[in-house]
């Protein structure tokens, strides 16, 4: 039944930019991919977040964080 769901393509040969980015529940995947650089425009910077360097090192090399408003 890989047919009708599209598994039968090779990733990435028939993919599909989403340019509208208003809907939070977007899929995105290996057939509908966001553009190239994208980035939101209602980015808000994390003041305050448990991040200790050396410790998580999920955001070792982060800055700061940042998340849609």
């Amino acid at each position: 039944m890989e047919v009708n769901c599209d598994m039968d393509l090779k990733p990435y040969s028939k993919t599909t930019i989403v340019n509208d980015d208003s809907d939070m529940t977007l899929l995105i995947n290996k057939f509908y991919a966001l553009p190239q650089g994208y980035e939101p425009d209602d980015l808000v910077t994390i003041k305050d977040y448990a991040c200790v360097q050396g410790e998580d090192y999920s955001c070792q090399d982060v800055s700061e964080l940042t998340l849609r408003k």
